[in-house]
């Protein structure tokens, strides 16, 4: 009896530690269209400071960071990075109804994020940064994005 009950304990454990999911605050950044060739990738990064922070809108606008990017991120301080960093992850969209939400992470560094869309969509298109924040006591060895719904 008593070597069921740590056989099921253990199995409990592990089941769970395996579907356990991070904690994290995530915000839906849409930037207004700078047409460029890369327009279409996929793009992420992991930023740690808040010169880092610069870096990214500096590559992703080179001359001109829209004021919807700069005044949702102007909260990152150099006091946020000390217990916490981003996970950036960029991706255009063909129309400005395609939502995203993140629904998980992983303790293997999954994110899942679903995607959504009405079935009549806007003709406008779309630049996402979906900007998640992290403890530092959260450190896997990568970062994998899995989209759910429509793809």
């Amino acid at each position: 009896m008593k070597r069921a009950v740590i056989l099921l304990l253990t199995a409990l454990i592990l089941f769970t530690a395996c579907g356990s999911s991070v904690n994290f605050n995530v915000q839906y950044i849409r930037a207004d269209i700078s047409w460029r060739e890369d327009y279409f990738i996929e793009y992420e990064a992991v930023v740690t400071s808040r010169d880092e922070l610069e870096q990214y809108s500096a590559d992703m606008w080179h001359d001109y960071v829209p004021d919807v990017f700069s005044e949702a991120v102007e909260k990152y301080t150099d006091e946020f990075f000390k217990t916490g960093y981003l996970f950036i992850f960029y991706r255009a969209e063909g129309s400005g109804s395609v939502k995203h939400k993140v629904t998980k992470i992983s303790e293997d560094g999954e994110i899942t994020i679903e995607r959504t869309s009405p079935q009549e969509q806007t003709a406008d298109i779309a630049e996402w940064h979906i900007v998640i924040e992290l403890g530092n006591d959260f450190k896997p060895g990568e970062f994998n994005v899995k989209f759910t719904g429509i793809n």
